[in-house]
């Protein structure tokens, strides 16, 4: 995946989830390279989006930022979201995030999200370590520094409401799951 950036990696899936298309990587990101939309040394410009919806025949929305309940009900319904990062601790420049899908488990009384991303991964033996207070992972992997605050916050405020946030990471990317209890 990373030898193929994220924005096509991410538009593949999205085409590939939404037509009767399958679309890899390896297709996407020459598709994107001959229509003009891959900045040299920083992976993708922004309108690759809308141009792979039109080429696609999928229809794109920009819009506000949705509400928690919001994203949660349109993510249920099918829809799917291409979020875009800036430069974080994951990432050395910005960052296409694909958002597909919320379930119900159980007898419809725990609600969960997913967030996956293709990037570098979080080494097996930093896993469990990346929830505690003030911890952060080797800043020299991607330049940046924080607080080291973010994930432990997250977590906490996940088991105070009765649900958990869990991590499973590799060489493939993170995925970061919240499970809430749904009221």
């Amino acid at each position: 995946i990373a030898g193929y950036g994220c924005g096509p990696t991410a538009l593949a899936m999205v085409i590939s989830s939404l037509t009767d298309e399958v679309v890899d990587p390896a297709e996407m990101a020459a598709w994107a390279s001959g229509q003009g939309y891959c900045a040299p040394g920083s992976g993708s410009y922004l309108t690759i989006v809308e141009g792979a919806a039109a080429a696609y025949g999928l229809e794109v929305q920009d819009g506000e930022i949705p509400t928690a309940q919001e994203l949660c009900q349109s993510l249920a319904s099918g829809h799917i979201y291409v979020a875009l990062m800036t430069r974080g601790h994951f990432t050395n420049s910005g960052h296409f995030i694909l958002l597909r899908g919320v379930t119900l488990e159980g007898k419809g009384n725990t609600a969960r999200l997913q967030v996956r991303d293709d990037g570098i991964g979080i080494p097996e033996d930093q896993q469990e370590k990346v929830w505690q207070r003030f911890y952060q992972v080797d800043p020299s992997r991607t330049g940046e520094e924080g607080a080291g605050l973010g994930l432990s916050m997250a977590r906490q405020i996940a088991r105070l409401h009765g649900g958990d946030l869990t991590l499973e990471s590799g060489p493939w990317g993170s995925r970061f799951t919240l499970k809430l209890p749904r009221k």
